[in-house]
């Protein structure tokens, strides 16, 4: 499983990528984080809203927006990620699939001065394009991801620097 990239057209900045041996799976992250603290942070200030002056409410916000991140990130620790840790869970979650019969070839590219990319060519259709960061690592993990799924029989056609 790969973190830290984003699916072309897509508005969030991670998203999943999960190898098995017959397909390549694409999975969003959990939504909880980004639903909770905006509702928690209004349930917050609006009782207060009435009692503080305009010239105190940016400071009200602020600590009750560092307060909801902190209590966020501790149930958010306590409950833990969510993460598929089964293909039926996997399943679930799941927002773009390949099968491997349907792969022409993987294209990557590491990110440089202009951002990088992991390229994957169907039999049919168009290309799936995932921009990827210049994270420290990050390349190299998904690199040996995507390498181990292409040498799995039958191979997969593996380019990189493209």
């Amino acid at each position: 499983m790969f973190y830290g990239l984003r699916k072309a057209g897509t508005y969030t900045n991670i998203y999943g990528i999960y190898a098995t041996s017959n397909r390549i799976v694409g999975v969003k992250p959990n939504a909880l984080p980004y639903v909770l603290i905006p509702l928690s942070t209004l349930a917050i200030l609006l009782p207060f809203a009435e009692l503080v002056s305009l010239t105190h409410f940016p400071l009200l916000f602020l600590g009750a927006l560092v307060l909801i991140v902190l209590v966020t990130r501790s149930i958010l620790k306590r409950w833990g990620r969510k993460e598929p840790r089964s293909v039926a869970d996997l399943d679930v979650r799941k927002h773009f699939e390949i099968l491997r019969r349907d792969i022409s070839r993987i294209e990557m590219k590491k990110a440089g001065l202009g951002s990088g990319h992991l390229r994957i060519v169907p039999v049919a259709g168009d290309a799936v394009n995932f921009p990827t960061g210049s994270k420290f690592g990050t390349y190299d993990q998904l690199k040996g991801l995507m390498v181990e799924f292409c040498s799995i029989s039958p191979q997969i056609e593996f380019s990189e620097g493209v």
